[in-house]
């Protein structure tokens, strides 16, 4: 995930952090299907993007990344879940994110 934001001289700040996603989620079938993508295709498109921090949000640590490729835009989930696991790798629309601790989400 890229962390790099540009300045008015053409430099780069920041950094980039690589963080190693494990895609085994109960949401990826259903990704895949309302994509028309195959999970194999969900996980190289998600995973082979370079992502800006744009925001930390909600919860302390929590990034919002983007953008994710439209390919795999999708809306938020209707019914939000009460309880998301620490480190899930999520996505809503254009961004995607991690939840640094278990907390509400969808």
């Amino acid at each position: 995930m890229d962390c790099h934001e540009p300045t008015g001289q053409g430099a780069a700040v920041g950094r980039e952090v690589l963080i190693p996603v494990l895609y085994d989620g109960e949401d990826l079938p259903s990704v895949a299907a309302a994509t028309g993508l195959s999970v194999p295709e969900v996980i190289a498109l998600h995973s082979g993007t370079p992502y800006r921090v744009y925001a930390q949000g909600f919860v302390a640590g929590s990034p919002f990344l983007g953008e994710v490729v439209p390919a795999l835009r999708l809306p938020r989930r209707a019914s939000p879940r009460a309880h998301v696991p620490a480190h899930t790798v999520a996505m809503a629309a254009s961004q995607t994110g991690v939840y640094p601790v278990a907390s509400p989400g969808g």
